[in-house]
């Protein structure tokens, strides 16, 4: 299946490649897709994201704190490959977000914000946060029950956090294209939806001239696919 629509890739395959360019940059299950970008760019292209750009503070074997402009320090519970003074992005999706009007008494990861904008979609409310650096942060938050006449709403102070490993710590695309190049080809796969930025067709035939040197690979896969035919 070669498709725009992230939902039809979600519910359709056990794999999905993520392509950007004519290159491949990320192959993986949906939950790790989902929850385990590789890069910046496949964390905004999948699903909603807040991302908070910043340097490296502190790095200890099991945790790292990121300094940024935009929100203040984030730390990460746990190790990461960098080094003091390194530009990363962090990237935390919206339902991992926790708001409240009382500050939380976990002191980590925990910042003031103020109700931009709430949103009631049924199932769910979507909250738009406007931090002191004036950044927007979008949280959301199931309704579990049936009323809430003390929901927050807007222009309210509240206090925004999350758990230490709730979000994903990013390098830039071309970083890990450059390590992709140096590991080679990527297997064959026995079921993939393969999600794109560009034309479908396009893209295919980008990938069989820049990223597999064995074309018989995606021949495989998309033997059946509309895609391929005019690729």
């Amino acid at each position: 299946v070669v498709t725009h629509d992230q939902e039809e890739a979600m519910t359709l395959s056990t794999r999905i490649g993520v392509m950007n360019a004519g290159a491949i940059v990320q192959v993986g299950e949906p939950a790790e897709i989902y929850e385990h970008p590789n890069s910046r760019f496949v964390a905004d292209f999948i699903g909603s994201v807040n991302m908070f750009e910043g340097r490296v503070s502190e790095d200890e074997p099991d945790y790292i704190r990121i300094d940024t402009a935009e929100i203040g320090v984030i730390y990460v519970g746990h190790g990461v490959s960098c080094t003091i003074d390194q530009k990363l992005w962090y990237a935390v999706r919206p339902e991992k977000i926790r708001v409240a009007r009382e500050r939380p008494e976990n002191g980590q990861n925990v910042f003031k914000a103020m109700v931009d904008e709430v949103a009631y979609m049924g199932n769910l409310s979507i909250f738009r946060l406007k931090l002191p650096s004036g950044k927007l942060v979008r949280a959301t938050r199931a309704n579990v029950t049936r009323y809430d006449d003390d929901g927050i709403t807007w222009g309210e102070e509240v206090w925004l956090s999350w758990d230490d490993t709730a979000g994903a710590v990013l390098t830039p695309l071309d970083a890990y294209l450059l390590r992709q190049r140096r590991r080679g080809p990527l297997p064959k796969w026995s079921s993939l939806a393969l999600l794109s930025a560009g034309n479908p067709a396009r893209q295919v035939r980008f990938a069989f001239e820049s990223t597999f040197p064995r074309p018989e690979v995606l021949r495989q896969v998309f033997r059946d696919s509309d895609a391929f035919s005019h690729a």
